[in-house]
């Protein structure tokens, strides 16, 4: 019965180191988790920060693009403003060379006439 008694007492001490082992393990995975949930919660956080960022520059983005548009548009009206005018100019520029041509015709016949009298 000696023999049994510590053979059993051998078997136990073998289970308690055992269970030593896995309780060392155990708190030492703890430990990991808590650091990484502390990395996680770090991690998570400075995520929310970019996600604002970024609404921020979404938002700011769309003011550009906006302030782009209507610039785009008040250079559309004033080409189209600069091209009435030069089409006004042509036009008054071909009516200025026909009243022109008019007051030399009339040039001519003022000195017939001065010429006849």
């Amino acid at each position: 019965m000696s023999d049994e008694l510590v053979s059993a007492r051998e078997k136990k001490r073998q289970t308690e180191e055992r269970a030593r082992q896995h309780y060392e393990k155990i708190t030492h995975e703890e430990s990991e988790v808590s650091e990484l949930r502390k990395e996680l919660t770090s991690a998570q956080s400075r995520l929310g920060e970019l996600q604002r960022q970024k609404s921020d520059l979404d938002r700011r983005m769309g003011d550009l693009q906006n302030s782009l548009d209507a610039t785009d548009r008040s250079i559309s009206s004033i080409q189209r403003g600069i091209e009435n005018h030069r089409q006004s100019i042509a036009s008054n520029h071909t009516e200025m060379e026909r009243l022109n041509s008019e007051v030399q015709r009339l040039d001519h016949v003022i000195a017939d006439l001065m010429r006849r009298r």
